[in-house]
């Protein structure tokens, strides 16, 4: 069990706050819903999974050249480190600090910090520096995607948080390769009488990267 208290003196928002929660190693994830209330009007939804938002198991298939129109695979190692400093309460004797970092990397020594000075337990410092680690400690890889909306899986059938796998041979991969993703980003471009609708994508690597 997990206690963390944040006194209305702090003048913290709740989004800073979720996401502090949320950060923590095997923290929840949250997301921000817009639907409609009785009276027509829209209201905002806060929607809490433990430990994940979506649908794991059988995942939701695109394949290049069928329901796949399009990817992009960019990748960006500027913000890389191997070792995280994370820094807890100012106390009397100084303050609390929790260092956490990868080995066998094979890459210099690169260092960042994050700065949680409201936390007094050790525990749940380490456990920021786990996780923030785990995000720095390889390149950001957001891969996009580009797909059909009337072909399965057909458009309102996948949701945030949801598994899928990408299949691919082109050019690039003439042997064919295929990777799990999980959607982070949902972006809908309407249709005209040009063409079908088209939706954008936004995933991030589960099971490795081509």
């Amino acid at each position: 069990t997990r206690t963390l208290v944040y006194p209305g003196s702090d003048l913290k928002s709740t989004g800073e706050a979720l996401r502090e929660l949320a950060s923590l190693e095997n923290g929840p994830d949250f997301v921000f819903d817009m639907a409609y209330g009785s009276d027509g009007r829209p209201v905002r939804r806060l929607r809490v999974g433990t430990p994940q938002l979506g649908r794991q198991g059988t995942p939701h298939v695109w394949e290049y050249g069928a329901n796949l129109i399009g990817y992009t695979w960019p990748a960006d190692g500027a913000s890389t480190a191997t070792r995280v400093f994370a820094l807890g309460e100012q106390g009397e004797s100084g303050q609390l600090v929790a260092v956490v970092e990868a080995g066998g990397t094979g890459r210099p020594l690169t260092e960042t910090e994050i700065s949680y000075v409201h936390l007094t337990d050790v525990d749940l410092l380490r456990s920021q520096a786990r996780s923030a680690l785990a995000a720095v400690s390889a390149p950001v890889v957001l891969p996009e995607l580009t797909v059909r909306a009337d072909l399965e899986p057909v458009l309102g059938s996948y949701q945030v948080g949801d598994d899928a796998l990408v299949v691919i041979k082109d050019v690039f991969f003439p042997e064919g390769t295929e990777f799990g993703v999980r959607i982070t980003g949902i972006e809908v471009t309407p249709g005209n009488d040009a063409g079908e609708e088209q939706v954008q994508l936004t995933v991030t690597p589960v099971t490795g990267t081509p």
